[in-house]
């Protein structure tokens, strides 16, 4: 398959996804409570990270347009590496600069893999195959990823700290293949030309286009309450299959049925675009979500709890690759690492309130009870910004 030969700079593309996923992912949460440290702490350790996070996107794009979106995820993935092996501290301090050190060096990486992307696509005059090659990157990387997270629930029975080396030379590898891939088109840097106070007035500038544009205005709020909550939600569930009796394999199985899933539906979802208009699309999807959290409070056994956590995958894998495509159709090029990091910031926010809102319910509800209620929360918010995206839409046509 040309796609998957080393030559070929989209190959390469897939090969740097695949080496993004952490080792570590499935067994994190369990880490640390083996650490000694509490539920509220875990929470803790979450929120500060997110807020980290959320805070850095407000630079990050502007940075990544500037020094050049390969470039900077050159940066991103070193940093990751580096933020790995923090957790080999053990301790509360040591592991929330592991979590935040990854949060940040993440969040220049958002949007700027897609972006770039999108660009090398564009600058061939393919950008039309945009969904259909995004689906098949993310599905071929996830092989990578299943294999990942086999090796996290594996190795951390062998020693609790095999993970994360794993996982920090993996990042470096990373680094060493995007590198070899080929910059779409050299721009002159708006430092350069216009002073770094232009470099800043990118972030206002891009959230000044969404406003203008009730279609992707929309998109990103929907995209963030659902995408947000999902993301933040995902590792609290290993406390679940621990209070189920779960052991780290088990776990690690289901991240790996998790993948898999992943890989079979990221390949076919430009196929359910082509049946759901973006406003039908945006609006099944979060039901399947709510379903997710309504069933985990009455699952009494791993095995079911597995079974119902594959529907936060429909949930994250559609929504990812849908959503990013319909923006990528909306955005002004110039910036639009930029533009896509304002989505990534509004995921932040949410992200941060869920977070916190799970360890605050959690000193005094059973984790079950939490997730069914953010669950509904978060549908009774997205009622009114689903019918303005749906109008939006409309109004367009």
């Amino acid at each position: 398959m040309k796609l998957l030969r080393w030559r070929d700079p989209i190959g390469r593309y897939y090969f740097f996804r695949g080496l993004l996923g952490r080792v570590y992912l499935p067994i994190i949460v369990i880490y640390m409570l083996d650490r000694g440290l509490s539920v509220g702490q875990v929470a803790l350790i979450a929120t500060i990270a997110a807020a980290a996070s959320f805070v850095f996107e407000v630079p990050s794009g502007a940075i990544a347009d500037h020094l050049g979106h390969r470039r900077a995820l050159i940066v991103s993935v070193c940093g990751q590496a580096l933020a790995a092996l923090s957790y080999l501290g053990g301790t509360f301090p040591w592991i929330l600069v592991g979590s935040v050190g990854y949060m940040v060096a993440g969040s220049l990486m958002t949007g700027t893999g897609e972006a770039l992307f999108y660009e090398y696509l564009k600058s061939l005059k393919r950008e039309t195959e945009h969904l259909k090659l995004s689906g098949e990157g993310k599905s071929f990387s996830r092989i990578f990823n299943v294999v990942s997270v086999a090796l996290g629930g594996l190795t951390y029975t062998i020693h609790p700290f095999l993970p994360f080396i794993i996982c920090s030379v993996q990042y470096l590898l990373a680094a060493l293949v995007i590198s070899t891939f080929p910059d779409p088109k050299r721009r002159t840097s708006v430092e350069k030309t216009e002073g770094f106070l232009a470099l800043l007035q990118h972030f206002p500038s891009a959230i000044k286009n969404i406003w203008r544009e009730p279609r992707l205005f929309w998109l990103i709020a929907v995209n963030a309450m659902v995408i947000g909550v999902t993301f933040s939600m995902a590792d609290f569930g290993q406390i679940i299959f621990q209070n189920l009796g779960a052991t780290t394999a088990f776990i690690g199985g289901v991240y790996v049925l998790q993948r898999l899933l992943a890989i079979l539906m990221s390949s076919r979802v430009h196929y359910l675009a082509k049946y759901l208009k973006p406003a039908q699309l945006m609006t099944v999807v979060p039901l399947i979500g709510l379903s997710h959290y309504l069933l985990i409070p009455v699952v009494g056994s791993p095995v079911a709890l597995a079974i119902v956590s594959l529907l936060a995958t429909v949930v994250y894998v559609t929504l990812e690759i849908a959503s990013n495509d319909y923006m990528n159709q909306l955005i002004d090029g110039r910036s639009r690492a930029t533009t896509l990091s304002v989505s990534n910031f509004t995921r932040g926010f949410v992200t941060i309130v869920t977070s916190a809102t799970f360890g605050l319910l959690s000193l005094t509800i059973t984790p079950e009870y939490v997730f069914a209620l953010i669950g509904i929360a978060q549908i009774i918010i997205l009622i009114f910004p689903l019918i303005k995206l749906s109008r939006a839409y409309a109004r367009a046509a």
